[in-house]
């Protein structure tokens, strides 16, 4: 009998080696026989076993004793499989399970960092839109806004830049209207100052004739 067999028929096979050399056979040569066959085969295998059998004075009761103990190791056997089979089984469905819960902690998480990431990225962009409304006194449009959420595009910032020289040009233009108006103004006045001494000196002199 291979260690296959062993492996498989634990029970069954350490009997045949201990009770078929008593029995005065060769455990190798029918142990095979005993283990090949089912309840139902069995006692045509065990006529065979007496016929075989170098001990020719053993009783009836020996091999109904040895045919008895046959069917318990086999069944102890099969139960033995059958345990082994459930383990694996159960094994394999813990496994199964845990692989599952480890997949769904998995998409759990993959879920979760959209939603913590996108209240960051809002606090970045209203951040960005209270710099700009206080630097140029106006907030980005729309649209621009949703070209990259969180970050000021190459358009924004040209935008923010025409509107900061449009905002100093005015600024300047303004600056020089009031300048000449202030000039024109003092021109004016220097003019009508100047005129009036013109006609005070004017009036002395003809006072003096």
């Amino acid at each position: 009998m291979d260690d296959s067999t062993k492996e498989e028929r634990p029970n069954l096979c350490k009997l045949l080696e201990e009770r078929l050399i008593e029995l005065g056979l060769d455990a190798e040569t029918y142990g095979p026989y005993v283990v090949g066959s089912d309840a139902e085969e069995l006692p045509d295998v065990m006529e065979l076993l007496k016929a075989s059998s170098e001990e020719e004075e053993l009783e009836d009761s020996v091999w109904e004793t040895f045919s008895q103990d046959v069917l318990k190791a086999i069944e102890q056997d099969e139960t033995f499989h059958q345990e082994k089979k459930n383990a694996k089984k159960l094994e394999a469905q813990k496994k199964e399970q845990e692989l599952a819960e480890k997949n769904k902690a998995a998409i759990k998480e993959a879920e979760q960092q959209p939603k913590q990431a996108a209240p960051k990225s809002s606090q970045v962009d209203d951040a960005q839109k209270k710099a700009l409304m206080q630097r140029f006194g106006y907030e980005m449009p729309d649209e621009e806004e949703e070209e990259v959420a969180g970050v000021v595009t190459n358009k924004q910032a040209a935008a923010a830049a025409n509107v900061e020289r449009t905002q100093e040009l005015r600024s300047k233009k303004t600056t020089t209207k009031k300048e000449e108006q202030q000039k024109t103004k003092e021109q004016k006045q220097s003019k009508v100052q100047l005129k009036e001494e013109r006609r005070k000196k004017a009036i002395k002199g003809e006072r003096k004739r």
